[in-house]
C-alpha cells in the first residue's frame, strides 16, 4: 500500500513538473515567412548550428530584435537573422503591434491642389478636399516605400481617436497609399476603374464586435462579369481581371494593423513586395488569398474607403 503510495506520489510529481517545463516554454508572438533557407543557431550569432529550415517555410516567433529573431520550426528552435524573415503577422496584436510597421496618427483634408511625390513615386497633383493619412502633425505620408511632408498649412488636421477612448462617429485610423497615370500603363484607366470598384464595395461596411470581416466576401471574384477590367497585376501573364483590386486591400490592411484587430488570412505577393508599399505590408487578394480580420474591440467598426484621383485613403471610425 505505501509502495503504491509514493508511486502515485511520484507520478504526480513528474507530471507537475511537466506541466512547469509546458508552462514555461515561450509562446509565439508572431508568425513569419523565410526569405531563404535558414539555419538557426541555439544563440543569437553563436553557438551550435540546427537543422536547415527551407525557403518560404512559416516559422512562429518567439521573440523579436532588430537584428535577431528566436523562432519555432516543427520541433525546432533557434535564433536567425531578422532581415531573413518577412511578413510578420501578431498572434495578439494587443500586447504585440505588428514590428516595423509605422501607424499613421490623423488625417489632414487638403484645402486646395498640393503636389505629392517622393522616392520612386513621379507624384500627383492631390485634389482639394482629399482625406490624407498621415504620421504626425508635422504632415508626414506615407507616399510608395518612404515618405514625404505636405507644405504646412495644406489642410485641416485631424488626430485618430485612441480606440480606447473613441466615441461613436471618431476616426480611430487609416492610411493612404497612391497610384498616377504611369501605374499600371497603358492599362492605367482599367486600373483605376478597378481601384474605385474595389473602394465602392467595402465602404461603409460595419464589422460588429467579434465578426470576421472578409475582403473576398465583399469583392470577389475578380472577374469580368463581376464589373473588373483587365488592367496589369502580379501574375505569370502580368494582367487580368481586377488588376489594382490588391491595392484597395493592401491600403486597408495597413490601417488595420493600427488596432489591435487580429489578422486571420493573409498573404503577401512575393517577398519582395510591390512598389506602392513598404516590404511585407502589401496583402495579395484573388482566387486562394484572401485579407481577413476580427474585430476583437468592444464596439462595432465601419469602414470608409475613398479613391481621390490617385490618393487612395481607407479609414477606420467607431460606429455611430
Amino acid at each position: 500500500m505505501k509502495r503504491a503510495l509514493a508511486l502515485l506520489l511520484c507520478l504526480a510529481a513528474l507530471f507537475s513538473l511537466c506541466r512547469a517545463e509546458e508552462a514555461a516554454e515561450p509562446q509565439a508572438r508572431y508568425t513569419a515567412i523565410t526569405l531563404k533557407s535558414l539555419q538557426p543557431r541555439t544563440g543569437a550569432g553563436t553557438g551550435k548550428k540546427l537543422q536547415k529550415i527551407r525557403t518560404d517555410a512559416k516559422v512562429d516567433v518567439l521573440e523579436y530584435g532588430d537584428r535577431w529573431c528566436l523562432i519555432r520550426y516543427k520541433d525546432r528552435t533557434g535564433y536567425v537573422q531578422t532581415r531573413y524573415l518577412y511578413g510578420f503577422v501578431s498572434l495578439d496584436p494587443l500586447n504585440w503591434p505588428s514590428p516595423q510597421f509605422t501607424p499613421c496618427k490623423g488625417c489632414v483634408t487638403l484645402g486646395d491642389v498640393t503636389t505629392v511625390k517622393g522616392g520612386k513615386f513621379k507624384g500627383l497633383d492631390a485634389e482639394a478636399g482629399s482625406v490624407i493619412a498621415v504620421y504626425d502633425e508635422g504632415l508626414t505620408l506615407p507616399v510608395w516605400r518612404g515618405s514625404a511632408a505636405l507644405p504646412e498649412g495644406s489642410g485641416v488636421y485631424r488626430a485618430f481617436a485612441d480606440w480606447r477612448d473613441a466615441q461613436p462617429g471618431d476616426l480611430i485610423a487609416g492610411f493612404t497609399t497612391w497610384y498616377n497615370q504611369a501605374t499600371g500603363s497603358p492599362l492605367h484607366l482599367q486600373r483605376q476603374h478597378n481601384i474605385a470598384l474595389g473602394c465602392e464595395r467595402i465602404d461603409g461596411q460595419g464589422v460588429q464586435p467579434g465578426e470576421e470581416f472578409s475582403f473576398n466576401a465583399l469583392c470577389a471574384p475578380y472577374k469580368q462579369s463581376n464589373g473588373y477590367e483587365v488592367a496589369k497585376n502580379i501574375s505569370h501573364v502580368g494582367k487580368g481581371p481586377g488588376g489594382g483590386v490588391c491595392q484597395v486591400s493592401t491600403t486597408l490592411y495597413n490601417a488595420v494593423l493600427a488596432l489591435p484587430l487580429p489578422i486571420t488570412a493573409w498573404a503577401a505577393h512575393r517577398p519582395t513586395g510591390v512598389n506602392y508599399i513598404p516590404r511585407s505590408f502589401d496583402s495579395a487578394v484573388g482566387s486562394t488569398t484572401d485579407l481577413k480580420f476580427r474585430n476583437d474591440l468592444p464596439y462595432a467598426i465601419r469602414i470608409q474607403a475613398m479613391p481621390q484621383g490617385g490618393a487612395l485613403t481607407v479609414l477606420i471610425a467607431r460606429a455611430e
